[in-house]
């Protein structure tokens, strides 16, 4: 558990158990997801309350990142989805940020949503907050989390062999010299 909520996430694989509300299944067909539980009593069932799920350190000064995840929000209670990154001091929160009824029922697919971290560098972390709307019909999903990266570190290794461009046409200048004029290249990196 994590400090700055009051609940957790739940996981779960058969459909949340309020009606009406959250879905049946997991994203693309898999039986397990991550879901806020708003039930009287037993969840996130009064406005403003919080579930915060996060990640561990990720390196993003090496790697550009993208999140990737499915979402399902189903409910007429339906609250608030955010995505938000530590960025080594504070929280930027609600970098990404969705509010209410976003499918008709529980049946409906998961819907893709993608956050490009590369503004980001140094260590960082994400975390899902889900905010309640207020009573019980606000069973909020989540599945499928990958984060990925490309690469950021410039290439350094000078191109091999050596290439060399000519700025004049090699001209021969008596019977034992040669006159030529040539710059280094450079490859696409600019090494």
């Amino acid at each position: 558990n994590v400090t700055g909520d009051n609940y957790d996430w739940t996981r779960d694989d058969a459909g949340t158990p309020s009606g009406n509300t959250g879905p049946a299944t997991g994203a693309n067909g898999s039986t397990w997801y991550m879901y806020m539980e708003c039930s009287d009593g037993s969840g996130a069932y009064i406005a403003g309350d919080t579930v915060i799920l996060e990640g561990p350190d990720l390196d993003a000064s090496t790697y550009d990142l993208d999140l990737s995840f499915y979402y399902h929000m189903y409910g007429a209670d339906m609250g608030t989805l955010n995505v938000d990154v530590y960025n080594g001091s504070s929280w930027d929160l609600g970098v990404w940020s969705l509010s209410g009824q976003q499918h008709t029922s529980d049946t409906d697919p998961y819907t893709q949503a993608n956050v490009d971290l590369s503004s980001y560098s140094g260590t960082i972390r994400v975390r899902f907050r889900g905010v309640a709307a207020g009573g019980y019909m606000g069973d909020m999903a989540i599945d499928d989390i990958e984060i990925t990266g490309d690469t950021t570190a410039p290439d350094t290794t000078p191109p091999s062999p050596d290439p060399m461009t000519w700025a004049s046409v090699p001209v021969a200048t008596g019977s034992s010299t040669i006159t030529m004029t040539a710059t280094t290249a450079t490859d696409i990196s600019g090494v």
